[in-house]
């Protein structure tokens, strides 16, 4: 399996970067399953977790 390690890291840098604009837009979850997707905006989606 070939994983392109670019692709794997862009959401963690968007995460810093905004986080350090504060504008956090994005969170990380680590081990997360996800329950529930919404569409909220235009390429917006709220996720819910598995609780």
């Amino acid at each position: 399996m070939h994983l392109d390690l670019d692709l794997v890291d862009e959401p963690y840098r968007r995460a810093y970067a905004e986080k350090v604009a504060g504008a956090e837009r994005l969170r990380v979850l680590n081990a997360s399953r996800v329950a529930d997707v919404r569409s909220i905006a235009r390429r917006s989606a709220r996720v819910t977790p598995v609780a």
